[in-house]
């Protein structure tokens, strides 16, 4: 039986509509390759690894609730202010709506944003996953008694913890809920913060990528002992899903 801490929050981060166009900032992957997902992504996660969760452990999905506008100049917004997004349905009781940007330039705002929930209500671990990823809860949480000795964990990238799967303490919640936010990449400034408050990345087996095309093919060899691996579409999911319960059934 595994013995869970106080409380342990799995935030995974989401927005209402996918725009990851940053123009000089950001790169959009899964365009580049021409693999760009379809579908709500949410769907494959409630339907697969999510229900794996142990008792006691909690998940939300994170959005943001602002949106970009202002005047324009050739289809550019030249004059950038921010607006609630109207029209937002009535979030679900898994789901939580933050004040913060929605677009993929928002992103460590809504990870910050996330921090700070996690810290409000009491939570000791916050494990924070793209809803792109798809996570081995069981592994996940075998391994617990060697992520919960430190306060930055998961898939190393360099320097830094790559954000789609990441584990934060307490103590890395407040830390990050507290510092200005430096860069438009969540993982690369989270890492800067860690770095300047004297904390040492924790990795753990979760690769990067399986490919070179940034997205998970359900062919793809998967380690045994990966903790998590993405990009994800939710038909993809639901085949890892199976190939999954089928490997822990023998």
């Amino acid at each position: 039986m595994i013995i869970m801490p106080n409380k342990i929050l799995v935030g995974i981060l989401t927005c209402h509509r996918m725009d990851y166009k940053v123009a000089g900032v950001t790169r959009d992957w899964l365009e580049e390759h021409n693999v760009r997902l379809k579908g709500v992504r949410r769907i494959g996660s409630r339907r697969t690894w999510l229900t794996e969760l142990p008792e006691g452990v909690d998940y939300k999905f994170f959005y943001g609730t602002e949106q970009k506008t202002g005047k324009r100049a050739g289809g550019a917004i030249i004059a950038p202010a921010y607006e609630r997004i109207p029209d937002l349905p009535e979030p679900h009781p898994d789901e939580v709506y933050l004040p913060v940007g929605d677009s993929y330039e928002h992103t460590p705002h809504k990870t910050q944003a996330m921090c700070k929930y996690a810290y409000t209500h009491n939570y000791d671990y916050l494990i924070r996953v793209d809803d792109d990823t798809f996570m081995f809860p069981r592994r996940v949480f075998a391994a617990m008694g060697n992520w919960a000795a430190h306060d930055y964990s998961g898939s190393l990238n360099g320097g830094f913890i790559s954000g789609f799967f990441l584990i934060l303490s307490r103590r890395a919640m407040r830390i990050i809920g507290d510092a200005p936010i430096t860069s438009a990449y969540d993982d690369r400034w989270i890492g800067d913060v860690m770095k300047k408050a004297g904390i040492k990345p924790h990795p753990l087996p979760a690769p990067n990528r399986t490919n070179d095309k940034y997205i998970l093919d359900p062919d793809d060899k998967i380690d045994d002992n990966a903790m998590a691996v993405h990009s994800c579409s939710p038909r993809t999911m639901e085949l890892v899903y199976r190939r999954y319960k089928n490997d822990v059934a023998k």
